[in-house]
């Protein structure tokens, strides 16, 4: 089902926010640190940009899925909202959000 990511989700553990597409080749270069991360335990967030939905899931069966929640941005509007310009971007989040 669908998810919300709210500001409550935010507080209380810190976390990353990790932008990625399927087309970013940086993206898969960084992805088993990612997984590498959520296995010890790291919250991450993840946010699909600009990509195409059938793609990225396929791409996460095959790569391992380190995201806690992953948000799809196609048309890339969100990113935009949090100035991202392009993919890979890594955001940290402290435990007050």
């Amino acid at each position: 089902g669908d998810k919300t990511l709210t500001q409550a989700d935010l507080q209380g553990k810190p976390a990353l926010v990790n932008v990625w597409a399927t087309w970013c080749i940086s993206c898969r270069v960084e992805h088993p640190v990612l997984n590498k991360l959520a296995e010890k335990g790291v919250v991450i967030y993840g946010i699909n940009y600009k990509d195409d939905n059938a793609a990225a899931v396929k791409w996460l069966a095959e790569f391992h899925n380190p995201y806690q929640l992953d948000i799809r941005d196609e048309d890339g509007n969100l990113g935009l909202n949090l100035g991202v310009y392009g993919a890979p971007d890594t955001f940290f989040i402290d435990a007050k959000g």
